[in-house]
């Protein structure tokens, strides 16, 4: 009876949490259905290859193109900042790294870093000097 009350107490706890699940590979692929589900963007700003970037609240873009939507970017979470948490998540998987720049700092670290992971559709973007993650990017793979 005792074990019974304290799976129920741990249930109550546990719904009182409210913690929000977001897929995050789960997202609107035209501009229409985009706008209708986020609203208006903040802002627009042109991207490269003819692409467009909506930024919203939050950190949250979306890169868009011939009304597609190719990728979401958002900004990581605390345990998301951590290379060593993006090393594990794609430790099954193939993934490769290159420098987004050509600019490096006076100690020879580059500016940042793209790692891809292309079989979870999802690339990080990571600044050596910081030490952490400061984008995620989830790729539409439907496209």
């Amino acid at each position: 009876m005792r074990r019974l009350g304290f799976y129920f107490l741990l249930l109550g706890f546990y719904s009182c949490l409210q913690i929000e699940v977001t897929d995050h590979n789960q997202f609107p692929n035209n501009t229409d259905t985009l706008i209708a589900q986020y609203g208006e963007p903040l802002m627009r700003e042109k991207g490269e290859e003819q692409s467009e970037f909506l930024h919203y609240p939050q950190g949250l873009s979306f890169e868009i193109k011939d009304q597609s939507v190719l990728a979401k970017h958002v900004v990581p979470q605390a345990m998301e900042t951590s290379l060593a948490y993006w090393k594990d998540k794609f430790n099954p998987y193939e993934s490769n790294f290159r420098e987004l720049s050509g600019d490096v700092r006076r100690d020879g670290i580059p500016f940042q870093q793209l790692i891809r992971c292309d079989r979870l559709g999802i690339h990080i973007i990571y600044d050596p000097g910081l030490q952490k993650v400061t984008k995620i990017i989830y790729v539409n793979k439907s496209i």
